[in-house]
């Protein structure tokens, strides 16, 4: 497909709406969602060095500021699944050594592990901007997308959906199950409603962050769970059609029907972030889905094997938005085969970019 057909399918993608006129498509946002914040947030001069800004667009500099927390050497991966992990493990360490040397009695790794979670959350919530600079931003999140998934782990969407407006509400950190199958939060301003997905988990929850190879892999087996729920919330649908294949029309009435804000809800099956990923379109931007990101993979491969009965022409599309600097970001050069059904979208510049999906909002 030509980069023109390319732009005009996205852009076809973007305007698909819902009967209450918000978008279909599901925004996917990732770190480089806080490098666009740095270059225009106005007023955003409490972290004039960047040191600050560093905690959120580099995971590998905010992991190295954990490990001066505990003195501990610092080891960069190139794979910061990789980076945490063996953070872990130090800090373990330094923990055993520590108490063997008062008590002889050794410390748990995931005890570690709970420490690290907890220094984490304390470091995201040193936010560099204040939140009043982001209405603009909220007010482009409010004018049309029912559901945003953020990749980032901090809460600056909420912060910018309450700035303009809105009524936020986060689960009590006793509610909240795991960060895949409820919203981090939720919103309504008038008669609008949608959602905030953190997959990855929220920093104002340290204990349900998503970080690290072990992690990631713990999230596969929920994602078994939310797949069988997915399916029979599928089959107890009262508009399903039965055997055979569904036709555009009938999927257009299941989308709806499950992401409204009340969703069809089947007994134990309520909607998941995993629906929104079988169901909707997606546009990927701010990040380079890492290949370590199993549980991201395994959804999207997932997808495409549930999709075989919808003609391709009918399938819900798949874009990662990313900057053409000679050639594609080499750090989203993975993606330039289209794997899962992935369609790339090549922009000369990030302004340019993140206007397409959010709007000049910083103007």
């Amino acid at each position: 497909m030509s980069t023109a057909e390319t732009f005009d399918l996205l852009a076809d993608t973007l305007e698909r709406r819902f009967e209450a006129g918000d978008k279909r498509t599901v925004l996917i946002m990732g770190a480089g969602f806080h490098h666009h914040l740095r270059g225009h947030l106005a007023g955003a001069t409490q972290d004039p060095s960047g040191a600050l800004w560093r905690l959120f667009t580099d995971w590998n500099g905010l992991l190295s500021r954990i490990a001066e927390d505990y003195e501990i050497p610092v080891l960069r991966h190139e794979d910061p699944a990789a980076t945490w992990e063996s953070l872990v493990i130090r800090i373990s360490t330094q923990k055993r050594d520590s108490a063997a040397r008062r008590s002889g009695v050794q410390s748990a790794v995931h005890d570690a592990e709970d420490d690290a979670l907890d220094v984490l959350a304390e470091r995201l919530a040193e936010l560099p901007f204040d939140e009043t600079h982001l209405t603009g931003l909220g007010q482009k999140l409010l004018e049309g997308y029912r559901d945003v998934i953020n990749l980032n782990i901090d809460r600056t969407l909420q912060l910018a959906l309450s700035a303009a407006g809105a009524t936020v509400r986060e689960p009590k950190k006793s509610a909240a199950k795991d960060a895949l199958s409820i919203p981090s939060a939720t919103w309504t301003k008038g008669e609008r409603a949608g959602r905030v997905w953190q997959l990855h988990g929220c920093a104002s929850r340290p204990r349900q962050i998503v970080l690290g190879t072990r992690a990631y892999g713990q999230s596969m087996t929920r994602l078994g769970v939310l797949w069988d729920q997915a399916k029979s919330a599928e089959r107890r649908w009262p508009g399903a059609p039965g055997v055979g294949r569904w036709t555009p029309a009938d999927a257009t009435r299941w989308i709806e029907a499950r992401r409204a804000i009340e969703p069809f809800d089947p007994g134990r099956a309520p909607l998941s972030s995993l629906d929104l990923f079988l169901q909707s379109d997606l546009v990927f931007v701010g990040t380079s889905l890492d290949r370590a990101e199993t549980d991201l993979w395994w959804a999207l491969h997932q997808r495409m094997r549930n999709l075989c009965r919808v003609r391709v022409s009918d399938r819900p599309r798949t874009f990662v938005l990313t900057q053409r600097v000679d050639g594609p970001d080499p750090k989203a050069r993975h993606l330039m085969t289209g794997p899962a059904g992935i369609r790339p979208v090549l922009f000369e510049s990030w302004d340019e970019l993140w206007a397409t999906v959010l709007g000049r909002w910083w103007v």
